[in-house]
């Protein structure tokens, strides 16, 4: 877990090829990252049957989980849906006056290269079991997912037994927690990297012209 958090860590933070000051500054996170106890990741997953994916939606017991960029995804191409949660609890949460701004900032960029690091290996075990090609990570707050769609992702994936809880809002604790969906399917219509940050209207991409590859013309 740690030389791909490190990694992740080097590459967000420009530390990459440090050297000088900007070397200096990395020996000092890694001071503030030895100095943080039980720096561990957990995370749930579980996979659904195809049926739960219909109207462009993951549909469990009535509870919907909307992204505009599921229409992309022809619903008898799906092959399997996979929930998961993960969070890198609270040992990254530095009170304001345990420590200075800087430390404490340091603590935070290093939840995030942890929690990225424990998404990107718990992709690596679905992609393992998967039987077709995976999706990119509809997470919310991306791919025209809302945010409240935390909370049933949280519920179905069993990530309140990791003491995860989500707010109406969507807003999750610990800070330091992702979740999600993947879905598995036999088609090569899965959303690119310019979908990521959807713009478009909330209620679809069917009209969108990066999804239908149009150039605009002024």
């Amino acid at each position: 877990m740690r030389p791909l958090a490190e990694q992740l860590f080097r590459k967000a933070n420009g530390f990459e090829g440090a050297t000088g000051k900007h070397a200096r500054m990395y020996e000092t996170a890694e001071e503030v990252l030895l100095g943080i106890a039980g720096r561990d990741v957990e995370g749930f997953f579980c996979s659904f049957p195809p049926d739960h994916f219909k109207g462009g939606c993951v549909e469990i017991e009535g509870t919907r989980i909307h992204a505009a960029a599921f229409e992309q995804i022809p619903p008898g191409s799906v092959r399997r849906i996979w929930l998961y949660a993960i969070t890198a609890g609270r040992a990254f949460d530095v009170p304001e006056d345990a420590a200075p701004l800087m430390e404490r900032l340091y603590a935070y960029l290093w939840g995030t290269a942890y929690v990225d690091a424990g998404r990107l290996l718990l992709e690596s075990d679905i992609k393992a079991r998967a039987q077709a090609p995976l999706s990119p990570a509809f997470s919310p707050g991306f791919y025209g997912m809302d945010n409240t769609a935390s909370g049933p992702i949280i519920e179905y994936s069993g990530g309140g037994a990791l003491g995860i809880e989500c707010h109406p809002s969507g807003v999750m604790t610990p800070i330091k927690t992702c979740s999600g969906v993947y879905l598995e399917a036999e088609t090569d219509a899965f959303p690119g990297d310019e979908c990521l940050v959807c713009t478009g209207n909330p209620g679809g991409c069917s009209q969108c012209f990066i999804r239908n590859k149009r150039q605009v013309a002024i």
